[in-house]
């Protein structure tokens, strides 16, 4: 008996002569069986993301592992304390326009 698995590899399971492996043989094919629909679904859903199969997605795993590994550690570094200076400095901004705000509002305009 031959299980279609991944697309392109088919796993044979020889079927044995003794009732007691024919039925160790049965108890693995409702797995077996789970384990095909998994692989189906997951199949289908790289493909409706544009990405061809496992192989495919591993393949997209290598080339963003080899893109972040460029990254420069200092650089990340540098920009996050670039972001958070400049979240401070913009809700700096937000108060001082809160207080004109409430000054316009107490001044009547």
């Amino acid at each position: 008996m031959a299980y279609h698995l991944l697309g392109k590899t088919t796993v044979w399971l020889a079927l044995a002569r003794t009732a007691r492996e024919e039925e160790a043989v049965e108890q693995l094919r409702p797995q077996l069986d789970t384990i095909l629909q998994f692989v189906d679904g997951l199949h289908a859903r790289l493909a409706a993301s544009g990405v061809d199969g496992v192989e495919g997605a591993l393949s997209l795993y290598h080339r963003l592992k080899a893109a972040v590994e460029m990254i420069d550690t200092r650089d990340v570094t540098r920009m996050e304390k670039d972001v958070e200076t400049m979240q401070r400095s913009l809700q700096d901004l937000a108060h001082k326009l809160a207080d004109i705000r409430r000054l316009k509002e107490q001044l009547g305009d």
